[in-house]
């Protein structure tokens, strides 16, 4: 298995991105090459992580997750804001959502899928990329159940 990365957006940041993210694979044992037999298609999503006081619970819409909308509106309720002398909580970081999937060969059918979900506690997005490609590399092409990595 010789793994490639379907990069949509070129752009020179993105190119770091996903280099880093290769990296991670490799440092995993998997072969990356410039004649991939399998190529992964990544997506992710953000979630919260607002410093605001005013969003008050509610998460900004995004447009890539539309699957997920309807039903009752996800969230907490507002919080009263007459507690002058209670502290507030910190915000929590955000939360990252991933998804990716394999096609094998010039075939688009897919025949791996991988989510995962983490908070985010740092800033530098380039070691995020080579983190992850690190943890998705050691149980690409493998069933894996629900777990913390």
């Amino acid at each position: 298995m010789v793994i490639g990365l379907d990069i949509h957006d070129a752009s020179p940041a993105n190119q770091k991105l996903a280099e880093r993210f290769l990296d991670g694979l490799r440092n995993a044992g998997v072969t990356v090459g410039e004649h991939p037999n399998v190529l992964l298609h990544v997506s992710t999503s953000q979630l919260g992580g607002s410093s605001s006081q005013t969003d008050q619970g509610f998460e900004p819409s995004y447009s890539d997750m539309s699957g997920l909308s309807g039903g009752i509106p996800a969230g907490m309720p507002p919080l009263p804001n007459n507690r002058i002398t209670a502290p507030r909580p910190a915000p929590s970081p955000p939360l990252l959502i991933l998804r990716i999937d394999a096609t094998e060969g010039q075939v688009s059918r897919i025949s791996w899928v991988a989510s995962a979900q983490c908070r985010r506690t740092g800033s530098d997005d380039e070691q995020l990329a080579q983190d992850l490609g690190l943890v998705f590399g050691a149980v690409i092409g493998k069933r894996v159940e629900r777990r913390a990595f």
